[in-house]
């Protein structure tokens, strides 16, 4: 993949430093970009533009909506997403403070625990 720096150029990024990958898998690279005002970038190595694109649309009408859905980071040019040099898709989301739930001990989860 292209330096870190290509991709980060593409986006209005508040901080660009420290940039640290979260996740790899045969999918997509997940990198937490910043401390103060965290975002996460998403590098698809298989997922085709029209996904993208919907993906955008469904938590731009979840968001609409009043569903709590992370922010959507446009790039620089006002699109929803940017190609690598070997052509994958990145995009990138704010950061949503959480915890990751653990289904096998909570089977049906209320409002509560969900939040």
């Amino acid at each position: 993949m292209e330096k870190m720096e290509s991709i980060l150029d593409q986006y209005l990024f508040p901080e660009r430093e420290p940039v640290l990958l979260l996740r790899e898998s045969s999918d997509n690279e997940v990198y937490l970009i910043g401390t103060t005002e965290k975002k996460i970038l998403r590098v698809s190595k298989h997922l085709p533009p029209d996904d993208i694109q919907f993906e955008f649309e469904v938590l731009a009408y979840l968001k609409k909506n009043g569903f709590p859905v992370p922010t959507w980071l446009k790039t620089k040019d006002d699109k929803v997403s940017a190609l690598t040099d070997d052509g994958r898709i990145t995009v990138v989301f704010g950061f949503i403070n959480g915890y990751h739930a653990v289904s096998e001990t909570i089977e049906n989860p209320n409002e509560e625990q969900v939040l």
